[in-house]
């Protein structure tokens, strides 16, 4: 029989099977000139006229705007020239303006300012620069509109299919971030859950009824002694449920004071953890604790915090740990994430949803079957959620598992951002 294909195996099936069923974004134009972006350029679309600054040529009749996007002052923003019959235009009549509708969102209403030659926007045009544009001029008494669109890092995928290959959202919003410290040790008996099983007088064995494994129950006879100094024979019977640990004896022997039998009930254990000097100041009794290995994890509480008995410069932090389903074993290395303080924060996202494209962290929002491509700058994180400062506004939908789909679909599609 052939294994089954891995995890990155599936991750790659799926991502191909994305890509079959994608379609690039296709901008609807309301009136004037149509034309798409560099970006869409490169999928087969027909290229935008350029005009001799490098920027986009929209034209309707005699009258044409150049429009550039340039990081002038240092912030990114738009610069136009415009010419009638090929002549610029410079009159103080002319009014320009742009509006930028995003994939959510408020429209950006971008002013232009006339700059000896040219008219520069006097709003930043922050990133990404992925929207459709309405450029209006009025010049005298004309107005001039043109409608296009300038999209990267954006694709649409069908509902089924993104539901298919698991890829899900939640809103972004408000939430706590958990800041944690990482500490290591491993599973001990509970004390008070170990008996020793000895006899009450001294005498020979004439059976012992268990072995080491073996599980026992309250009140279960084990062994049968037969007193030295009266002959008779007496019981002794397990003073409680568990596992026999150990086992000092055999029939015919002679039963002293040893323990014959040593029962551990390890329906709970304790996890002691070591906390070093540098850690001290942060572990506190009371404070949760995940407790997890490869295999398992589990939800605590410090309960004990001691000094090491062996006069170590290190304190123990003991946590109990639940273990009737038994997925636990004595003896066992565990790392423990201590809960040290936790921070409200105005905007999280799941942890899942970041990415990273071109070296910049990116959150994945989503509008409908488009899906585009965020650069964030990112706070605070834990196991589960990170603290978003700016990039995407609380309530935007987002890519929350499986985001990693996306950002396959948009590398090999080419949609990706291009400045």
């Amino acid at each position: 029989m052939k294994p089954f294909a891995s995890r990155w195996q599936y991750a790659a099936i799926i991502a191909a099977f994305l890509l079959l069923t994608i379609t690039l974004t296709t901008p609807t134009h309301a009136s004037g000139e149509h034309g798409h972006d560099d970006h869409s350029d490169e999928h087969g679309h027909e290229a935008a006229a350029l005009g001799p600054h490098g920027g986009r040529l929209l034209t309707q009749g005699d009258v044409s705007v150049e429009l550039l996007l340039t990081g002038h002052g240092g912030s990114p923003g738009y610069r136009a020239w415009v010419q009638r019959d090929g002549t610029p235009v410079v009159a103080p009549d002319i009014t320009l303006t742009a509006a930028l509708q995003r994939l959510d969102g408020e429209p950006q209403l971008v002013a232009f300012a006339r700059e000896e030659q040219s008219w520069q926007s006097t709003d930043v045009v922050a990133e990404p620069h992925s929207f459709d544009i309405t450029l209006t001029l009025s010049m005298g008494e004309a107005d001039y509109e043109w409608n296009f669109s300038t999209y990267e890092g954006r694709v649409h995928i069908a509902a089924e299919t993104a539901a298919q290959a698991g890829v899900e959202s939640a809103i972004a919003g408000p939430g706590p971030i958990a800041q944690t410290l990482t500490v290591y040790g491993k599973t001990v008996l509970d004390p008070t859950r170990i008996s020793h099983l000895r006899a009450q007088f001294p005498g020979v064995i004439v059976r012992l009824n268990a072995t080491v494994g073996e599980t026992v129950t309250a009140g279960q006879v084990l062994a049968e002694i037969e007193s030295s100094d009266s002959l008779r024979r007496y019981q002794l019977q397990s003073p409680m449920a568990g596992v026999v640990v150990a086992r000092d004896g055999n029939p015919g022997e002679l039963a002293q004071q040893q323990a014959l039998l040593t029962i551990a009930n390890q329906e709970l254990l304790w996890v002691e953890f070591l906390i070093f000097p540098g850690q001290a100041q942060d572990v506190a009794v009371g404070q949760s604790v995940r407790v997890f290995n490869e295999n398992s994890t589990a939800q605590s509480h410090i309960q004990y915090v001691l000094p090491d008995t062996d006069g170590q410069p290190f304190l123990r932090a003991r946590a109990p740990l639940d273990n009737t389903d038994r997925q636990w074993a004595p003896g066992l290395m565990l790392t423990g994430s201590v809960g040290i303080a936790t921070t409200q924060v105005p905007l999280r996202v799941q942890h899942a949803a970041i990415q990273q494209i071109d070296g910049q962290d990116v959150v994945f929002i989503q509008s409908g079957d488009a899906y585009e491509a965020r650069p964030v700058t990112v706070g605070l994180s834990d196991t589960r959620y990170t603290e978003i400062i700016s990039g995407i506004s609380p309530g935007a939908r987002y890519v929350s598992n499986n985001s990693y789909l996306i950002k396959a679909d948009i590398g090999k599609s080419g949609a990706a951002h291009n400045h």
